[in-house]
């Protein structure tokens, strides 16, 4: 498996852990924590054509190439799901908790949704039209997304 698969399991499971040491059941943290399924599902896509250009194995790289198109037609919808579900969370947490410009667990996720909202836009654009500029776009925002949520989580 590519590093990449790795990094997505440890992310949703420190996002877990947390919940499970604050002991906090709130529906809010679980609509966050179903988007970021969704999001980490999506970015696995990343994991699989990483794979395949890595592998030197032609049997493998067919293997791997053949799981990857079965999955490419949802990458889209499941990409709006968690763009649903993680408006959901930040719509449920403003309720619960209100706007505090002073916390920095906001803030973080305030940039994570703004990176989510730009990977979003980023991910039709390309397809619509697709061309080099774009899918480079939509890589490095999904690292800038990434990285983002994984700041959400530690603060």
């Amino acid at each position: 498996m590519n590093k990449w698969f790795y990094f997505n399991l440890f992310l949703l499971a420190l996002a877990v852990w947390q919940q499970v040491l604050n002991g906090i059941a709130n529906i809010s943290i679980w609509f966050g924590i179903s988007g970021l399924t969704f999001i980490l599902y999506n970015w696995n896509m990343h994991s699989f054509f990483s794979e395949i250009r890595n592998e030197s194995d032609r049997k493998r790289k067919i293997k791997i190439a053949n799981i990857a198109r079965k999955l490419m037609p949802h990458h889209t919808w499941i990409g709006f799901a968690a763009f649903g579900l993680i408006t959901l969370h930040l719509v449920l947490i403003l309720n619960h908790y209100g706007w505090d410009i002073e916390s920095l667990k906001m803030m973080s996720g305030v940039i994570a949704f703004m990176a989510l909202i730009a990977q979003t836009v980023s991910g039709w654009v390309r397809k619509v039209k697709a061309t080099g500029k774009r899918r480079r776009a939509h890589l490095r925002l999904g690292y800038i997304l990434f990285f983002s949520i994984l700041l959400h989580i530690l603060l």
